[in-house]
């Protein structure tokens, strides 16, 4: 009996350990190891609800056709690879930076990008709500002219 009641506890305090060592950082490698097509559909658990919210509004306002990934193509895609070079929490907001070692768009090589992460549920995700709602802004303001 002490033995099965030792071994739920050690189990526990597992759980406890894994799901508190995943980082802002983590989010973003795993992102870049998925080497998903479509980075936002097929990694949605990435995302705070919020954003997914914003990439479906930006879906329907897009010209052309093009939909949510294209936002996102520059940033995940097949033969990219990066380096985290700087990593801030505070609370439940974090902002990690990246720097391109490779991309398959020469002009990616060497860029620095700024990713912000909010903690939703307990778990990191990337947090893109204000930048698409701008998108938006300015898609809904050309509607117009």
């Amino acid at each position: 009996m002490r033995s099965v009641f030792s071994g739920i506890i050690l189990v526990f305090f597992s759980i406890i350990v894994i799901s508190c060592s995943n980082s802002p950082g983590d989010v973003l490698k795993d992102m870049k190891n998925s080497g998903n097509d479509d980075p936002v559909k097929k990694n949605s658990n990435y995302y705070t609800i919020g954003t997914l919210k914003a990439f479906e509004k930006l879906e329907k306002l897009s010209i052309g056709g093009s939909d949510k990934s294209d936002y996102m193509d520059k940033k995940f895609t097949k033969g990219m690879d990066w380096t985290i070079i700087e990593e801030n929490i505070e609370g439940n907001n974090a902002v990690v930076k990246v720097k391109y070692t490779a991309h398959p768009i020469e002009n990616m090589k060497g860029l620095e990008l700024t990713f912000r992460l909010v903690k939703e549920s307990g778990k990191w995700k990337i947090d893109m709500q204000r930048e698409l709602e701008m998108s938006i802004e300015m898609l809904e303001m050309a509607e117009k002219m």
